[in-house]
């Protein structure tokens, strides 16, 4: 085709016979129906005042969740929704843990390699699932709980931004520990 010349389609049938596949109803892809009060990940419902406060606070005054466990609080946070096995849980801005880049995204600080961030810091979200869980814990049972524990140790006694007092890492990383004491749901029972 010449240069500055473009291809046109023909018009449209504006009735529809059945006889050529064209005119036929197309079929479902197959995709199966939700159950009740689930959803894909995707959009979320917009949150209220409660839920917007408990994120805020999360990512201003928490930080991330698997790097205070490991060790290095008061790092900069995105908010991780929780999800159960790829499906929305249905308190969704109440189901969630602060993440820096690095486990949210896998983004690496600095010129750290893949290897030595996962050994200071943990295995990132982007590594799969499984593999940030065996790691932490289950994101359900055992991060979320976790990270409501921080908040509650917050309304009880707030600190400032950015700066998660050594007893609260401490206690935090202690009840994480007794909630990580339990089996998890990727080790076969023996």
């Amino acid at each position: 085709m010449r240069s500055g010349h473009t291809r046109t389609r023909a018009a449209a049938p504006t009735t529809r016979c059945g006889a050529t596949s064209a005119c036929r109803p197309r079929r479902s892809r197959g995709y199966l129906p939700l159950p009740a009060g689930s959803a894909v990940v995707g959009k979320t419902k917009p949150a209220n005042a409660r839920e917007k406060r408990r994120m805020d606070t999360i990512a201003k005054h928490c930080g991330c969740l698997p790097c205070l466990l490991m060790g290095w609080p008061d790092v900069h946070t995105s908010i991780e929704h929780v999800t159960d096995r790829g499906r929305r849980l249905p308190e969704e801005h109440r189901h969630t843990i602060g993440l820096c880049t690095w486990h949210h995204f896998g983004h690496r600080r600095g010129k750290m390699s893949r290897q030595r961030m996962s050994g200071e810091f943990g295995p990132p979200l982007t590594w799969g699932r499984t593999i940030f869980e065996e790691h932490f814990g289950d994101e359900v049972h055992v991060l979320v709980p976790t990270q409501d524990f921080m908040l509650q140790l917050f309304d009880e006694n707030p600190w400032p931004e950015y700066a998660v007092p050594r007893h609260v890492a401490r206690l935090v990383r202690i009840h994480w520990i007794d909630l990580n004491a339990t089996p998890s749901r990727y080790i076969a029972p023996s």
